[in-house]
């Protein structure tokens, strides 16, 4: 998704936001990555390991992830509603925790699945 659609992809900007209508908007996605904030409702992962958070993820429920720290190792289910790109965040919501404190190594696997 980032290749065709984020901050370096050589896509148009109308094409980058046709790709992400037609293929990503509305679907349900999986990620993994490093919590790097928790504010209220919404959780901001880094998935990969470079600079800012990469995806915003919107829960029904605060107290689903009111006990997750900064720094844990995450996998999460979400829609995603908003493309991303050098600034700002993908965005989504309905999140929902699939694994909580993944290895660096399960994270990893997730990262390489095809």
């Amino acid at each position: 998704m980032v290749v065709e659609v984020g901050c370096t992809s050589s896509n148009s900007d109308d094409k980058k936001e046709d790709i992400f209508r037609e293929q990503y908007k509305n679907k349900w996605m999986t990620f993994v990555g490093v919590v790097e904030g928790i504010d209220g409702d919404v959780l901001s992962i880094n998935c990969d390991m470079q600079g800012i958070s990469d995806v915003r993820i919107e829960f029904d429920d605060e107290k689903s992830i009111y006990e997750i720290k900064k720094g844990t190792l995450i996998k999460v289910k979400f829609a995603m509603r908003k493309i991303g790109g050098c600034i700002e965040s993908f965005q989504g919501d309905k999140g929902e925790i699939v694994q909580k404190d993944l290895s660096m190594s399960e994270m990893q696997n997730e990262m390489f699945k095809k």
